[in-house]
Parts: structure tokens; sequence; C-alpha cells
């Protein structure tokens, strides 16, 4: 069969068509990286960023090297709202770090009053549902939950096609994340974000942090592939927007 692209599969996201060697082109986007294009995604928007604090023992370095991802959300966004289940850390933040707007909540099991008072641009869940056993149904209680307040959602997720892994399963490794249920592609955080209640609008492949000019030059092969194949890159972001009036609840 011919390739076809990842925007023209709504048939097969959806399930109403099946192809058991479906080829899926990707397009090809520049080099980008994770923060910065979360940066440029919630510029000047209403933010509720869902799994804000990070984990609380690197919180400190994070910003000190300036990429902890909640402080450059705020920065950038009109209002940005913190979302996160570990007290201790939201605690943390809130108190120590004097993040005003952050809250100790699951979303998934029950709405936030503060949430529901106002109207929100972008759910920012970053590095999350690859923890999640049942990702789409996790999506979806979270959408439902937040009860049309919030028009899109951004997903960021590890690429299964990450060119850093080859050199492990060329070894039969496989090098993960412990804590890790999944390993998505472009095409299968598509089928699990439409089948949670949205429609997805662009896919972007980028990488997870910015190098320093020393690692570029040692990591030079590196970087010019995934230069020139984004598929190759280790992060996958996935912008969606939320159907409105969606009463979808997945099973």
């Amino acid at each position: 069969m011919a390739k076809i692209s990842l925007y023209e599969c709504k048939d097969y996201l959806n399930g109403s068509s099946f192809d058991p060697g479906l080829k899926v082109e990707i397009p090809h986007t520049e080099l980008m990286y994770r923060i910065e294009l979360l940066e440029s995604l919630t510029k000047g928007l209403k933010v509720i960023h869902l799994g804000c604090t990070d984990h609380l023992p690197l919180i400190q370095e994070k910003i000190r090297k300036d990429t902890w991802l909640h402080a450059r959300i705020v920065r950038s966004s009109e209002k940005c709202l913190g979302v996160d289940i570990n007290n201790e850390a939201v605690k943390y933040v809130k108190w120590e770090l004097g993040y005003k707007d952050v809250y100790c909540a699951d979303l998934s099991n029950q709405p936030l009053a503060e949430i529901r008072e106002k109207s929100w641009d972008l759910l920012v869940m970053g590095e999350i549902i690859e923890h999640v056993p049942a990702p789409s149904i996790f999506i979806n209680k979270l959408i439902n939950n937040l009860e049309g307040r919030v028009k899109h959602l951004v997903i960021t997720v590890p690429n299964a096609f990450a060119l850093e892994n080859t050199k492990f399963t060329r070894n039969n490794i496989e090098f993960i994340n412990s804590d890790h249920y999944f390993w998505f592609t472009p095409y299968t955080i598509s089928r699990i974000v439409k089948n949670a209640g949205c429609e997805i609008e662009k896919i972007y492949m980028c990488e997870s942090e910015r190098p320093s000019q020393r690692a570029r030059v040692r990591n030079y092969l590196y970087y010019r592939k995934i230069q020139n194949h984004s598929l190759l890159r280790n992060t996958i972001v996935v912008l969606a927007r939320i159907r409105e009036n969606n009463t979808i609840e997945v099973k």
C-alpha cells in the first residue's frame, strides 16, 4: 500500500478502516526542543499545567539551569495554574518557591474548583501518560472533569523510534525508565488521544533538551541525523483540540 500522511489517517485512528501494514508518513519538522516548544505553544494563553512540580529532589537543580518547566510556562503564559498529585512537592513549590497557583489534586478523579471558575486555553501534560496503565481512559476522565473549561491540550511522550535507543537495541538491551508502561509512536499517541475525545491538530517531533555547544560538537553525527530525520528525535509533542460537548466515556 502507498504511504499515507498521519494527518490523513482519521478513518484508521477512529477504527473505521483497517490495514495490517499501514505506512504512515510523518511530516518532517525543523529541529525543536521540548521546553522552548512548550513556551511557544503557551505564550500569552491561560494554561493548566498538570504534573507541574517534577521530581522534588530535582527542582532546585533545574531552576539553576533554567530547565524547570513550570517556571518557564509561568513566564510565557498569561496565567498558569499548576496541578500535581505529590502533596509534599506542591507544598514546597507553593510555600518555599512562592508559586501560589499550585494545587494538589487528581483531576482524573474529581474536578478542581479553581479550574471550574474560569475558562482556559490549554492543558499541558508533560511526560505523564507513559506512567499511566490506561492512558485513553485517564485522558478521557480528565476531559470530563474539566467540564468544557479547556479548549486544547498538549501532551509530550517519549518516542519509541528515538535514535538514542538503537545503540542499546543493537546489543539486545532495552533502555527504559522503570516506571514507564509505554513507548509511543506518532500514530499510536494520536490514536490514544483521539480515542479519549480529542482531534489531533499538530504533531511535533523534538528533542527533550537543547544541548550545549560543546555537546553538539562532541555528538555531531547524532545531531546531524536528527536534524535531517525528525522521526529519530526522542520526544513527541501532540497538540489536540478537545471536542465540544464531549460525552465519550472510554472504558
